[in-house]
């Protein structure tokens, strides 16, 4: 409910939404309220599912813009793994009253719908309704994640989820989705990405202890200049005013309390992470994979 309540007063009073901004608001809103409503509902009819070992996970994370999808994708493409698409991260689950399942067509037609609107984004982040996406997109449904700051442009909520708070709750139901997604393929080993993790593997091997992380670098001022980037194709198209030198402050400190909270937590558990740096990524692609196996 808190950051509920953060997401929409933020988004009434700091994004100077247009029409187009308010109905892409409304509809994702609403979305994840079903969602969680269906999240709860199952918990309850398949409390099974929830009891199941998880497969250790392998988690891709590093600051944004650093080769995390490139390698996520790629970690993807082996038969034994399973990325979840961006349809159904959007939607994990389906509507149990209905015999269609309309997830997938949904998440292509609200594709259809911003790609005239919202010109480059393929040339910053290329992603379709079946492309393996990252987990902030199903941590929507928590309303305490980084989706909402990506999606539009909510400072004050920004300001909120990058408090320091007990996580406890976000994270055990982290795990749950994790089980529900297992369950749907119990053979294949889930591997998932969100440079979000970053500042949060403290949280992370607390809630799920046998996760494999791997982390990928590259120069920060890179990272952040190509984040502000990719924040202002969205945030354009659904704003009448946008406040640049906010936004380049607010990614600037998003960068720096990761790194910070990912050192700490890293001096404290030497040897837990597997580090893969950028330009080792991209000169050999192949051979990074079968170092991280």
């Amino acid at each position: 409910q808190e950051g509920l309540t953060c997401l929409v007063d933020s988004l009434e009073t700091e994004s100077y939404l247009n029409p187009v901004g308010r109905i892409i608001a409304q509809v994702t809103i609403k979305n994840y309220l079903i969602q969680r409503l269906r999240f709860v509902e199952s918990f309850k009819q398949h409390p099974e599912v929830y009891r199941a070992p998880l497969k250790p996970p392998l988690i891709v994370t590093g600051l944004a813009r650093s080769g995390t999808s490139f390698l996520h994708r790629m970690l993807s493409m082996d038969p034994a793994h399973r990325a979840l698409p961006q349809w159904q991260l959007m939607s994990p689950f389906s509507n149990p009253r209905k015999k269609y399942d309309g997830r997938r067509k949904r998440m292509e037609q609200s594709l259809r719908f911003r790609e005239p609107l919202v010109q480059g984004a393929d040339a910053v982040h290329y992603t379709r309704a079946d492309t393996p996406e990252e987990c902030i997109i199903v941590l929507g449904l928590t309303f305490n994640s980084l989706i909402f700051p990506t999606l539009f442009p909510v400072p004050g909520y920004l300001d909120w989820y990058l408090e320091e708070k007990d996580d406890t709750q976000k994270f055990h139901e982290y795990r749950c989705l994790l089980q529900h997604f297992q369950s749907e393929e119990v053979n294949q080993r889930l591997v998932l990405k969100t440079p979000a993790h970053t500042g949060n593997l403290r949280q992370i091997k607390n809630a799920i202890p046998q996760a494999m992380v791997i982390q990928t670098h590259r120069e920060p001022a890179t990272c952040v200049s190509s984040l502000c980037s990719l924040g202002y194709t969205f945030y354009r198209y659904e704003s009448t005013s946008i406040d640049k030198i906010r936004i380049g402050e607010q990614t600037a400190n998003l960068n720096e309390v990761w790194l910070r909270r990912n050192i700490e937590f890293r001096e404290k558990n030497p040897g837990v992470v597997y580090d893969v740096f950028y330009d080792s990524l991209v000169a050999d692609p192949v051979g990074t994979v079968k170092q991280i196996y």
